[in-house]
């Protein structure tokens, strides 16, 4: 415990590396601190002036992460929310980080569920999801591309399933499907919990 709290702070105050991977250790990192609190003098100077550098060194280091932090950080959503709503577009999928906060910016007005993108199509994205979440199979549909994102982008997809038509909407890609062309791509599903994780773990950590 005393190791993961050292590295934590040593990484978020002297390093670059972004607090994502830190933000675990957190409780770990505050435990310690609490557990020492109890064995510690506060009539002590020498503690005291420890804590007041280790504070200040911290405070000053994060300055700049304080200042760079987005003020209205869900604005390009609220604009392809918007953007979806006023277009009468109901149904879309996308990458986990971009489908779960459409929706919920959207208050489900705008329904985007999250899926893993392949080179034959896409399959239920079923971490933080709900199964019958894909009993839901329909005709028409948008795909999402968030332009700032290379993680599980659908380009291959895109290539393999001509769209009918492309709209565009800040850093947004929407392609549209609709038919045969947008019905096709569910023969590649399967909602069995051994054989979804097979293919994930085939593609996606085994390489």
């Amino acid at each position: 415990m005393a190791i993961s709290a050292a590295l934590m702070f040593t990484g978020l105050t002297f390093t670059s590396l972004s607090e994502g991977t830190y933000r675990y250790l957190g409780f770990t990192a505050i435990s310690v601190f609490m557990i020492l609190s109890f064995f510690t003098n506060s009539k002590n100077q020498l503690y005291i002036f420890l804590i007041a550098i280790l504070l200040i060194s911290s405070a000053t280091a994060n300055i700049s992460s304080v200042a760079n932090l987005d003020s209205q950080p869900n604005a390009r959503v609220n604009e392809l929310v918007d953007y979806m709503e006023s277009n009468n577009i109901t149904y879309a999928y996308a990458y986990y980080w971009d489908a779960g906060i459409t929706t919920y910016l959207a208050n489900e007005k705008v329904i985007v569920r999250p899926v893993i993108f392949t080179d034959s199509g896409f399959i239920p994205y079923k971490w933080n999801s709900c199964v019958r979440w894909y009993d839901e199979r329909p005709t028409e549909y948008f795909v999402i591309r968030n332009n700032d994102s290379q993680s599980n982008t659908p380009d291959a997809f895109v290539t393999a399933y001509k769209p009918d038509r492309v709209l565009y909407c800040g850093n947004y890609t929407l392609y549209h499907y609709s038919g045969l062309n947008a019905t096709s791509v569910y023969d590649t599903w399967t909602l069995d919990e051994g054989n979804s994780w097979l293919r994930f773990k085939q593609r996606y950590l085994e390489g």
